[in-house]
């Protein structure tokens, strides 16, 4: 097996991620089950993050962090109407594309903050809101943590060749063209969310943002990916909690998961999603049998759906116009350079 396919687990972060999440544990087994478990995916936007070397970079982590709760908040609010989701999600979507592109710092827009909007509008205000402060709660302890973590040794950094500087016009034009391509998958996502009339809305539409990348080949690593760790998470904790498990068990699980998605956070293999079906499916599990057997349908079928709407929009639509235009490029040169008929 090639060394770029395999899965790169690290023990040192495991226990950042074990220690992360043991806040999230005590939650569970002294105050609420379900309220611990979302302190548990608030850790997650800051601990998947890694630790940067200088301690000084640290604290910004939390920005990240309070960033997805913000906009977790914002679209709880946009999700009291379904119009109003639609169209707000279609416009910053399409905004935060283009910002992406001409501030490094704002690379977080679609990879995180758009999908956390999205992710919010499943629970309108305001219960939307205590799940943002509960998450923004589990993000401060995340950060805390990571800025006590021992100091680590910056990557050696490898010398490159300087390639050809892209063309500035063709790469605004490319920008704006995947911002649209980008808000068409995220935006239908979400229209489909309503009118299929399921209980989350807005999953078919925040994993087409997750999954969605400029580059083709990384998009369909990552819908193929996220797909299957995200079957094999929410089956495995489905036949766990069918079980009956105690609450002691549960909190195990937990930690444990998050402990596993930190610690191959690095690897190829895009199979984090494997750790938060599983929680997710916790939070399910809690509320009831018949809670359990809807959001495992659902979050299997609204993930397949979008990661089909990320490989169109991103791979199957570009391709069919490139060949349209090619071909129409080749017809018309072709009736040019054809000779007069004799006579």
């Amino acid at each position: 097996m090639r060394d770029d396919a395999a899965i790169t687990w690290d023990w040192a972060e495991a226990r950042r991620g074990a220690l992360t999440a043991l806040p999230a544990a005590v939650i569970m087994l002294a105050v609420d089950v379900r309220l611990g478990i979302v302190f548990a995916l608030g850790t997650l936007p800051v601990a998947m993050l890694g630790v940067p070397p200088h301690r000084a970079q640290r604290p910004r982590l939390g920005l990240a962090g309070l960033a997805f709760a913000v906009s977790y908040a914002a679209g709880s609010v946009l999700g009291l109407q379904a119009v109003v989701a639609v169209a707000g999600l279609t416009v910053l979507a399409y905004a935060g594309v283009l910002f992406s592109a001409r501030k490094p710092a704002a690379k977080l827009l679609p990879a995180m903050m758009l999908p956390a909007l999205a992710l919010g509008m499943n629970h309108p205000a305001p219960d939307g809101f205590v799940v943002a402060g509960v998450m923004l709660a589990g993000c401060a302890w995340a950060t805390l943590i990571t800025y006590c973590w021992p100091q680590t040794h910056p990557p050696a950094v490898t010398a490159t060749t300087p390639g050809q500087a892209p063309d500035p016009a063709a790469a605004r034009r490319a920008t704006r063209i995947y911002a649209v391509l980008f808000t068409a998958a995220a935006g239908l996502g979400l229209v489909l969310g309503y009118v299929l009339n399921v209980v989350h809305v807005a999953w078919a539409a925040a994993a087409a943002m997750f999954i969605m990348r400029p580059d083709p080949g990384l998009l369909t690593s990552r819908a193929i990916g996220r797909t299957v760790a995200t079957f094999a998470g929410v089956v495995a904790a489905s036949l766990l909690l069918r079980r009956g498990p105690t609450e002691i068990a549960l909190a195990i699980v937990t930690v444990a998961a998050i402990a596993a998605m930190v610690a191959v956070r690095t690897s190829r293999w895009y199979i984090a999603p494997a750790g938060s079906g599983i929680i997710v499916m916790l939070v399910s599990g809690a509320a009831g049998t018949r809670v359990l057997d809807v959001t495992l349908t659902e979050r299997i079928t609204e993930t397949t759906l979008g990661a089909g709407l990320a490989l169109f929009f991103g791979i199957a639509l570009p391709t069919g116009l490139r060949w349209l235009t090619r071909r129409r490029v080749t017809n018309r040169t072709g009736h040019a350079t054809v000779p007069p008929a004799a006579g």
